[in-house]
């Protein structure tokens, strides 16, 4: 038995490579559609967001006047009433309103999938044929 690949199969090999570089080139391609896609769709997505943020602002904005406004009524109020029933479940509904957690979303973040690298093509490609003695 000789140490080497036959005719046969360096005729194989070569023809795996010459399909690998050319399913190589359909891989980049597409890696490059879907990476632009992608970014595209994520600045619609993070657009998407700025907006809510911003309602989500202006929701803020109300409830915290509500409560500032609220809190200054409740603090005119005697010691008595404010220790009273309806004192101490205005208290509570403030404590409510100041524990309540409207913060913004943050922007989403996606890094484009790396490069395609076909060294399996130049692996094959350069694969010796026979031992070097």
């Amino acid at each position: 038995m000789a140490f080497e690949l036959s005719k046969t199969d360096i005729s194989a090999i070569n023809d795996f490579v010459a399909d690998l570089r050319l399913k190589a080139t359909e891989v980049q391609t597409a890696l490059g559609v879907f990476n632009g896609t992608v970014h595209e769709e994520l600045s619609t997505l993070n657009s998407a967001v700025v907006e809510y943020n911003e309602l989500l602002g202006n929701a803020r904005t109300i409830i915290e006047d509500a409560r500032d406004a609220a809190q200054g009524e409740y603090d005119d109020k005697s010691e008595r009433w404010q220790e009273g029933e309806r004192g101490e479940a205005v208290q509570e509904w403030l404590n409510e309103l100041e524990g309540l957690e409207l913060d913004d979303m943050e922007l989403y973040e996606v890094e484009p999938l790396a490069n395609f690298d076909p060294a399996h093509s130049n692996a094959l490609e350069e694969l010796p044929t026979e031992p070097s003695y």
